[in-house]
């Protein structure tokens, strides 16, 4: 059984791991255990996850928190987002601000979190953070913290007081590929209203424009794409419903602070269990 190690996956000075992943297993193979804790979200693809000698679908928007004992592996075609850490980073929050014990002796199927589209969005814009820059311990404790307030406010069917509800259907809708691809104005007939009151009313409930929204979207579905296949960064961009490369560009550069093939270079392989 393999044992995986927190400090053979980072740098001096580091304090998590960040990657996006894509994994191809036809069969489950190499279960490990490791010395630290995770957790993972599934971004796109479908697959199994083997764990405790049990097996978990996984499908977008799956979340899942693996502790350090845990015996697990993949297999299928899938594309992931996994931050690892020290246990004792968890252990020392869980005691501060006494936060729900995601990572206790629980059963699997109580540390899973199925996600909308919509709240899978919104988590990976939560991880923009941890993802770039250096990777200390305050950005790895402010994850963690504001991952706990993002799942109790699930977990509590919380949305901002008085949304319309025709508001939250669209954006659910929206954060869909055959949705965002065709822009603003799709938006706002999902919605049925008008771009302008559909405009004024995301400013209202969300601090964002519909562009704003839709231009998160399509830079999550992106960066998913460029992970999981060799497809052109034209094509992605194009797919995502960008009519000028340039734009798609400058904004992908903007939301990541690298360029489309940096990021492809330095994020894309292939894990086998």
């Amino acid at each position: 059984m393999r044992r995986l190690l927190l400090a053979d996956f980072l740098h001096p000075g580091e304090h998590y791991h960040y990657a996006r992943v894509a994994i191809q297993n036809a069969e489950p193979v190499n279960r490990h255990r490791h010395n630290f804790h995770e957790l993972f979200w599934v971004t796109g693809g479908n697959g199994v996850h083997w764990i405790n000698g049990s097996s978990r679908p996984l499908t977008p928007g799956t979340l899942t928190f693996i502790k350090a004992s845990d015996e697990h592996t993949f297999s299928g075609a899938l594309n992931i987002i996994n931050i690892a850490f020290p246990t004792a980073t968890w252990e020392y929050l869980s005691q501060r601000y006494n936060l729900p014990r995601y990572f206790a002796s629980t059963p699997i199927e109580k540390r899973e979190h199925p996600l909308s589209p919509l709240h899978l969005h919104d988590l990976d814009m939560l991880s923009e953070n941890v993802a770039s820059g250096e990777r200390s311990r305050l950005k790895i404790e402010s994850f963690l913290l504001d991952a706990c307030q993002f799942l109790e406010r699930l977990e509590n069917n919380a949305t901002p007081a008085g949304m319309p509800q025709w508001m939250r259907e669209a954006m659910e809708k929206i954060c869909e590929k055959q949705n965002f691809q065709h822009g603003t104005r799709y938006f706002a007939r999902l919605a049925g209203r008008s771009p302008e009151h559909v405009s004024r009313e995301m400013r209202r409930w969300t601090g964002k424009t519909p562009t704003d929204f839709i231009n998160e979207a399509r830079m999550a579905y992106a960066s998913s794409r460029l992970i999981a296949s060799d497809e052109p960064i034209l094509s992605i961009a194009l797919e995502c419903g960008f009519e000028s490369f340039g734009h798609f560009y400058r904004l992908f550069h903007a939301t990541h602070r690298m360029a489309p093939n940096a990021f492809r270079r330095i994020h894309q392989s292939i894990v086998h269990g």
